[in-house]
């Protein structure tokens, strides 16, 4: 998968994957706000699955990853290298 430079460019469900993964690292304050969107975007029994899902992958990803991921802040229009990586997986995942 090629990622774009530029999150406008994702389609939503990519966006909304990398919105995830970006508030998921800025802590767990964040939860009830994700799990809202999730549930928005998907249908609540859906989001909570992917909340679960995206729990279970950047626990994993964290844990053993060899150095820290790096993922940029919210506002950031550009995506990192490790944020593409972690798409990359996703769209594998679902093929």
């Amino acid at each position: 998968m090629c990622v774009p430079a530029d999150i406008a460019a994702l389609t939503f469900p990519e966006q909304l994957v990398l919105w995830s993964m970006r508030n998921w690292l800025a802590g767990e304050c964040r939860r009830k706000l994700i799990v809202r969107e999730l549930c928005q975007a998907c249908g609540c029994a859906a989001g909570r699955v992917a909340l679960m899902s995206l729990d279970t992958a950047l626990m994993l990803l964290t844990r053993h990853a060899l150095g820290p991921i790096c993922c940029l802040p919210l506002p950031r229009r550009e995506i990192a290298p490790d944020e593409a990586a972690v798409l990359g997986l996703v769209a594998a995942s679902q093929a």
